[in-house]
């Protein structure tokens, strides 16, 4: 494995916190106003992650009733 220097983490956490921000802006505003609608490749990618992380809550939430069962 590469290890990177801090250096480069903080210029790879840059980029990636700003992509985040710039889709997160681009899905707040009404697509009246001048905004594009995401190209089919992102959205997709977008659509994947949330699928994943509610499928992980749902995962934690079956954990904490199992829990709740036991004790």
């Amino acid at each position: 494995m590469v290890k990177l220097t801090n250096q480069r983490k903080k210029t790879l956490g840059q980029r990636v916190g700003a992509q985040t921000v710039l889709c997160c802006v681009s899905n707040l505003r009404p697509l009246g106003h001048g905004a594009k609608p995401l190209p089919t490749e992102l959205s997709r990618h977008l659509e994947e992650e949330e699928e994943e992380e509610e499928e992980e809550e749902e995962e934690e939430e079956e954990e904490e009733e199992e829990e709740e069962e036991e004790g």
